[in-house]
Parts: structure tokens; sequence; C-alpha cells
């Protein structure tokens, strides 16, 4: 996605000063400490930014298994090196102090022997401590875990008449998405059944850029409700952050299956269906915006569908459809953006987060999002802010630290990038 740019004319400078200063969150002083010393050539130093599906993708959990055979590899020739260097010293000390060549065959033999069974040793232990490291990891998974001394499960042991489910609407509703997920999680933690709250905390950590949290939530609330739309929508595009496919689709089709307005849909494979899971789906979204072409959140499913396919050109036209009808919804403005941005346009993506921030100064993936386009334009020190920007909103977002110190070693802030090991935003900002 790197493109060259000579000029700042694709800036609204008005509108960026208002996202800016709009419910600032760092000072202009902060602002500052990024330094302005843009290094033309930076682009020397640039890697590649991920795509952005509606934020940017995590690895999902079939990539986190070892290849043993590439570690046994890497790990022989490295001995293999090692060992030549070794045999050729061995040998000169050995035959200095007047033994044979037999005698010195022994000894390597005997010594290569060891370091082979050491190796051996070494290779099982790491393998073994990463199943299990692997294993706790996919026992956790679906376990939502909840906020240590959360203030509302004090006041909750006090008083049991608060309605923490209309508190957490009324802080989301006023941009204060940490604490809503406070009042949220309180809710649940009294009355675990509830699936409007499980959807709402879920829309918040979707919010707040934590989708692996996010899914958690939203399979909550359709293990109670499994015809909440909301939730199987938010799944849908989660696992596409994801980049997990399959799950997106599954949710994407139970979307259908279990609305009221397409009940008892069935689509018959004609001459081109290959049977696949994708051909399924985009046949069944296909048959559904045939029946209501102007429905809004058909045009939403079908242009996350698209993404999913790495359709964007019909991606776009379904969201700008939508945006028209719904021109405040700041979510729908971001995923325009970001399918855009996956279309290598990042110049065009810009305005649309720029949009959706005005709208909502507090969407920490609006801000996120808005940094990775900058960064792809080589516009590092507009992304350096706008990621501060998203880790003061959400200091828990640690993988936007990875973000930042990419585009600060882009500048050649190095003590910059020393201060970042620390994760502490405010000795950042």
């Amino acid at each position: 996605l790197q493109m060259d740019y000579n000029s700042d004319s694709y800036l609204d400078n008005n509108s960026m000063d208002l996202i800016w200063n709009q419910n600032a969150i760092i000072s202009n002083n902060q602002v500052n400490t990024v330094n302005h010393n843009f290094v033309n050539n930076s682009a020397n130093y640039y890697q590649p930014f991920p795509m952005q599906p509606f934020y940017q993708p995590y690895n999902s959990m079939q990539y986190l298994e070892p290849q043993e055979h590439v570690y046994e590899t890497e790990q022989e020739n490295y001995s293999d090196n090692q060992e030549g260097d070794l045999e050729r010293l061995d040998e000169s000390i050995v035959l200095g102090q007047g033994l044979n060549n037999n005698d010195v065959k022994e000894i390597l033999q005997n010594f290569n022997e060891q370091q082979a069974y050491e190796k051996s040793l070494n290779t099982k232990a790491y393998h073994d401590s990463w199943q299990n490291t692997l294993n706790n990891l996919k026992e956790n998974f679906d376990e939502y875990s909840y906020i240590h001394n959360n203030p509302y499960n004090e006041q909750l042991s006090k008083d049991k008449i608060i309605d923490y489910y209309s508190k957490g609407i009324e802080l989301y509703n006023n941009g204060k998405v940490n604490e809503a997920i406070l009042a949220f999680e309180a809710e649940v933690q009294r009355n675990e059944e509830n699936s409007d709250c499980w959807n709402m905390l879920g829309i918040c950590h979707g919010e707040n850029d934590e989708d692996a949290k996010a899914i958690q939530c939203h399979k909550k609330t359709l293990e109670y409700d499994q015809y909440n739309l909301n939730s199987l929508l938010a799944l849908g595009i989660s696992y596409c952050n994801e980049m997990d496919s399959v799950n997106a689709l599954e949710s994407l089709k139970a979307w259908v299956k279990h609305n009221p307005m397409f009940y008892g849909l069935e689509i018959q494979p004609d001459e081109y269906s290959d049977g696949t899971l994708i051909d399924e789906v985009v046949q069944l979204m296909l048959e559904v915006s045939q029946l209501s072409p102007n429905d809004v959140d058909v045009k939403i499913v079908l242009g996350v569908l698209y993404n999913v396919t790495g359709d964007y050109p019909n991606a776009v036209e379904c969201f700008e459809f939508a945006l028209k009808e719904r021109p405040s919804d700041y979510s729908l403005s971001n995923k325009l953006g970001a399918t855009l941005a996956n279309s290598n346009r990042s110049t065009e993506a810009i305005s649309h987060y720029v949009k959706a921030l005005e709208i909502r100064p507090s969407y920490a993936r609006g801000w996120l999002n808005l940094g990775i386009a900058y960064a792809n334009l080589n516009k590092h020190e507009y992304a350096a802010k706008a990621y501060i920007q998203a880790l003061n909103l959400n200091p828990s977002a640690k993988h936007i630290w990875g973000y930042l110190r990419t585009v600060l070693v882009c500048m050649r802030e190095y003590k910059l990038v020393e201060l970042t090991n620390n994760e502490d935003i405010n000795k950042i900002a």
C-alpha cells in the first residue's frame, strides 16, 4: 500500500484541526512532543502496514501452531555451523597436546553425539512448553475476562436497584466507552442472561478495537438470544477483522436465516455453484438483495460479505448506498474508509475517517484506522498523532504500540521509540 505523495493537497486542514481540538485528549504541548523533523527519504525504512478489514487483522489461533520441521531445520543449520567451528578449534587444541588423529576423531564423535542429545532435549522441551501454552490459550479463549476492581460492582453489593444496563447506555451515548464497559460488566455479572447487555458490551469492545473480546460478548448474546440480528452482524464483522472468513460467513448466513423478513428462503444451486460455503452465502445474499434492494441493513451485510471475498469495488458501492441513508452513522463511515484503504485508496479513505471522528471523537477504532491510512501514505507524523489518540482512548489496546513504534522509526525518532517499550502513554504523549 505504499504510495508516494509530494504534497498535502489531499488534507482538509480545517477538518483536521477540528478533529485534533474537538474533545481533545492530548494537549498542544503533548502533540508537539512528536517531532516535526520528517525525513523525506524515510520511505527507505518503511514497512508495509496491514490491510484494514474494519480496522486491522488479528492473527487467529490457527497461525499459532509452531512449524516443527522449520524450527528443527533452523536449529540443525545453526548447530552444524557451530559444530564445524568447534571441530576445527578442538582439533587444533588436541593435536597440540600430542594426540593422534584417531583420538581426535573419537573425542569429536563423542562431542557431536552429546550435542545432538542436548539439542533433542531442548527441541522437545520447547515444543512441550509451546503446546502447554497453546492449550491454555485455547481453553481460555472463550472465557470472558472481567475488569478487576470495577467500582460498579462495589455499588452493586450495596444497592441492587440500580439498572446498570441503562447506566451503560447513557455512558455509551455520551462517548464514555470505557466507563460503559464497566457498567455493562456489572450488569451481566448480576444477570448473565441479559442478552442486550452482552450485545452492547460487544459493541463497546469493537469500538475500542478489541475484536477478540467483542466476539466473546456477541457469542454470549447469541447463547441467550440466537435471533439477535445486531449481534450476528457484529459477530460477522469481528470475525472478518480477525481474518476468520469461515466464521464470518457462517455469521452472515445466520443473519439471513434468522431474519424474519427472509424466513424460509432457500437457494437452489445453479450450474455455476461449486458447493462451497462462500458460494452458498454469496448466492443467498444476492437473492436477499433482489428481494429487498433498498434495505440498508441488507446493503451493510452485503458490503461486509464483499470485504470477506475481497470484492472491494462492490463493497464500496454497498457502503456508499447505506451511508446516504444513514449519514450520521460513524461506523458506516469507518467501514467505507477501511474498504477504500483495502483498495489502495487511502487518500480517499481519510476523509471518511475524519467524518466518523467528527461525529464521535471517542471512536478509538476510527483513530487507529486514520493512523494506518496516513502511514500508508508516508505521513508518519499524522499517523503518530492518530495512534497516540487511540491509545489515550483505550490504553489496553496493546497492538497499537507496534504501529506507533513503526512510524516513529520511519521518522527516526529513536528516543521516542525507546519510550514506547514501557507502553506508558503518559511518557510518550
